[in-house]
């Protein structure tokens, strides 16, 4: 008599989603960590060099909160 083992890919495939989302929330810490502030100077540099004074902080932030947001639809869209 041969015995029935159960299915265990629902289970195996919840896991691996579970350690897809950490995955991917790792690479935003990464992200926030190393990549912002990077691009947040180099936006900085390239906008005082280009505009007046007055614009260099107001577009240092837009750059940087694109950048952001660039960041989070593809670790949320896995492009």
């Amino acid at each position: 008599m041969s015995k029935h083992y159960p299915d265990l890919s629902p289970l195996l495939d919840c896991i691996a989603a579970f350690f897809g989302m950490i995955y991917a929330i790792c690479l935003l810490i990464l992200a926030l960590l190393l990549a912002v502030p990077i691009v947040g100077v180099i936006v900085y540099l390239c906008s005082s060099f280009l505009f007046p004074a007055d614009w260099v902080f107001p577009i240092t932030a837009v750059g940087t909160i694109l950048f952001l947001f660039i960041t989070v639809l593809s670790a949320w869209y896995e492009w």
